[in-house]
């Protein structure tokens, strides 16, 4: 039994170490991949095109997105602001959510006063 186990935990133990070689060997293939490509990106010119335009096409994404949520967060902040002028004006909290297509907690939390 001793023997068994003794030979399963070497045999474990190779495991181990040829499994650290292999990666060892995948890191350097890895990193000589990309020292290529990058060389490929920065030194061939069509390797700079084609850096240039992901280059733009990830300006004009980022640029999309944050303009979305611009516009969210402006039609919130004014939703907000509209559900104050109605509750000031008699409103009930259902009619102002029913009216602005939110949740009635979400327009409560809006109206409820705050404390300091």
């Amino acid at each position: 039994m001793k023997q068994t186990m003794r030979c399963e935990n070497l045999r474990i133990r190779y495991l181990e170490k040829e499994n650290k070689v292999w990666q060892h060997y995948l890191v350097q293939i890895l990193q000589s991949l990309l020292r290529f490509h990058r060389g490929f990106l920065k030194e061939n010119p069509k390797g700079v095109g084609s850096m240039c335009k992901a280059m733009e096409e990830l300006r004009v994404e980022s640029y999309a997105e944050g303009k979305a949520e611009g516009v969210e967060i402006g039609k919130m902040e004014q939703a907000k602001k509209t559900a104050l002028r109605l509750s000031r004006k008699g409103n009930s909290v259902e009619e102002i959510a029913d009216l602005l297509g939110y949740d009635v907690d979400t327009v409560s939390s809006w109206i409820a006063p705050k404390a300091c």
